[in-house]
């Protein structure tokens, strides 16, 4: 029997809708300098800031499947391109069973200028921009123990598409 799949819409990404996943990074106000406070949030076990670039090469074409997530258990995850790009977050919440709660998926997609530090243990999918090549700041803290990403095929895929992007019931066939 074929699993069947879950469904989700890419909206703009915003702070409020963003919230219950982490922060969205993007500068506002007048001042000179925002300070993005989050970065390197973690349990004391990770005591050790890390930030690195990561090049994503390959544009994402809509829509998307997913079937794996990782989340991270000790510290944030943030992100922030080095040019101006949108790009697809695709997050959930853990349930009971820390395990990614379907009923809590939800997909974005950033305007150029912002970013995203993802709170410790949210489930996410990697990376995904539309224009590339793109370059990312990636930082969080690390144990240094190698038990700093968990990843998790998903029982049932997820589908991320842009508005309007739904496939037909004829291209589902």
């Amino acid at each position: 029997m074929a699993v069947s799949l879950l469904r989700v819409e890419a909206e703009p990404l915003t702070a409020a809708a963003f919230e219950p996943f982490g922060t969205v990074i993007e500068h506002t106000g007048e001042g000179r300098r925002h300070y993005i406070t989050e970065a390197f949030r973690g349990q004391e076990a990770a005591s050790q800031p890390c930030m690195w670039i990561s090049r994503i090469v390959a544009p994402t074409r809509m829509p998307l499947l997913i079937e794996w997530m990782e989340r991270h258990p000790f510290s944030t995850q943030t992100f922030m391109p080095l040019g101006p790009t949108h790009f697809l977050i695709v997050v959930c919440l853990g349930g009971d069973n820390g395990l990614p709660d379907p009923s809590s998926f939800r997909a974005f997609v950033s305007r150029p200028g912002q970013g995203v530090t993802y709170r410790r243990n949210v489930w996410h999918y990697g990376l995904s921009v539309f224009d590339t090549p793109m370059d990312f700041i990636v930082a969080m803290s690390l144990t240094g123990n190698q038990d700093d990403d968990v990843f998790h095929t998903l029982e049932r895929p997820v589908q991320a598409c842009l508005k309007g992007d739904w496939p037909s019931e004829q291209e589902q066939m």
